[in-house]
């Protein structure tokens, strides 16, 4: 991986932030995405960054110590790859010539040619490939809570104009699809390649292993824990094939509360 990184100018993967509050299970998705792109040349860019709290909510001081976390474990992995944007991405987009914005705590401003974007969407014609990180400078993605069936909220995004890639037909929490897309372009891994777990059931067991709850994931894929984030490599061991890798709070204790993001 290291030496990917010098190999090709800075990279942004770009959150366009949409649910206003930031949710226990959005932070833990984030978290996933400091880790997944630690080792590559990567900036993590949020859009909307006021929607990290939420004045009008009850839960507004949860999404403030949520967002402390985010800060506290950013600042663990070396506090140099996160950029907070104000405005939602189209704020930032002149004339689709150019997508213009500001790294405020490096006082750098950022300049990538439109043509050079990509929105990534599971409705575009085209599967991200692993020369698109030789082509492209920028990689958007909706950071939506999603829904089953999917209510094509990526559509104002799309409006844009942006160049499209697509991952898989089944839709794809944030995280996954960040890494999935730094799998792709990264570790050189083709789409087909990559061992996908589709529509997951995930168990919960108390102490004594007995299964007390389960919950399918009905409308989404994942990559599978065969994949070591750490090492970028996948690992040969059957038991995880088809286990999802999912954030361990997601999965062990989120997925069984009853949320309301209406």
């Amino acid at each position: 991986m290291d030496t990917q990184q010098t190999q090709f100018p800075r990279k942004y993967f770009i959150i366009e932030q949409v649910d206003q509050g930031l949710y226990d299970w959005a932070l833990c998705e984030y978290f996933n995405m400091l880790r997944y792109l630690q080792k590559t040349n990567a900036k993590l860019v949020f859009t909307n960054s006021s929607y990290f709290e939420d004045p009008t909510s009850d839960e507004n001081e949860d999404y403030k110590k949520n967002y402390q976390q985010l800060q506290e474990e950013h600042e663990k992995r070396g506090g140099n790859m996160i950029i907070e944007l104000k405005e939602k991405i189209g704020k930032y987009i002149q004339n689709q010539e150019k997508l213009e914005f500001e790294d405020e705590k490096k006082n750098e401003k950022i300049s990538v040619p439109f043509k050079k974007v990509i929105l990534l969407d599971m409705r575009a014609e085209k599967e991200l490939q692993p020369s698109d990180l030789e082509n492209y400078d920028a990689f958007v993605f909706g950071g939506i809570l999603g829904d089953h069936p999917p209510k094509d909220r990526t559509k104002e995004l799309r409006n844009e104009g942006f160049e499209l890639r697509k991952l898989t037909k089944i839709q794809m929490s944030t995280d996954t699809a960040v890494l999935a897309s730094k799998i792709i372009m990264y570790d050189k891994v083709k789409l087909e390649d990559i061992p996908f777990v589709e529509e997951p059931e995930i168990e919960k067991k108390d102490q004594k292993g007995k299964i007390t709850e389960s919950c399918q994931m009905e409308g989404f894929t994942y990559v599978s824990a065969q994949y070591d984030p750490e090492n970028s490599v996948f690992v040969n061991d059957p038991s995880l094939r088809n286990e999802p890798l999912m954030h361990p709070k997601i999965k062990n204790e989120l997925l069984f509360v009853d949320f309301d993001f209406s």
